[in-house]
């Protein structure tokens, strides 16, 4: 339960980052909220399946260990995100990979997100532009029109913190299969 609320916290930041950067943006139009079917990997509206922008091979290449095969889930954010579980990481303890996409945001919103995060680091080579968040461990990339996040939710309750640099550099990887395949 521990972790589960981590990774809410976690997400919750980055989302509010992308949109507080969206206020004031949008028109008077309300996108539906994806859903899932209990036991369900399928997005049950017109946007498209998180689980289709890597593979749990891409996600071991970049963090090693057993990744299991990702599960959609529309409960957490107001995209769908794919969650992958990945055990034996090189990163030390278990953890989560989570990917999705922000059809709602645009380059001027991703790039207010950005200009408004103070401990943004640049990631290059990942996608048109994309930088790394150290407080939500997830990188916000843009290819096109379109915005992505990638985030590893890595840690043990009480235990010794994880390497920040090595977060760092798999999530960077990773970003970077990602924005290769949009």
């Amino acid at each position: 339960m521990q972790g589960h609320r981590r990774f809410v916290v976690a997400v919750s930041a980055a989302v509010l980052a992308l949109g507080l950067a969206a206020c004031g943006s949008r028109s008077g139009t309300t996108a539906s909220r994806p859903t899932r079917s209990p036991g369900s990997s399928k997005v049950e509206s017109g946007a498209r399946n998180p689980c289709s922008l890597t593979t749990p091979q891409a996600v071991a290449a970049a963090f090693g260990g057993t990744v299991a095969t990702g599960t959609v889930d529309s409960s957490a954010v107001p995209d769908p995100t794919c969650n992958f579980a990945v055990t034996r990481s090189n990163l030390g303890p278990d953890g989560l990979v989570v990917v999705f996409l922000s059809p709602e945001q645009t380059a001027d919103t991703f790039k207010t997100a950005r200009g408004a995060l103070r401990d943004a680091v640049p990631a290059p080579g990942v996608g048109d532009d994309a930088f790394y968040n150290p407080r939500s461990t997830s990188v916000e990339l843009l290819k096109g029109s379109t915005v992505g996040t990638v985030q590893a939710v890595f840690g043990r309750f009480g235990g010794p913190p994880v390497d920040p640099a090595r977060v760092q550099a798999d999530t960077v990887a990773l970003a970077r299969a990602v924005a290769a395949g949009l």
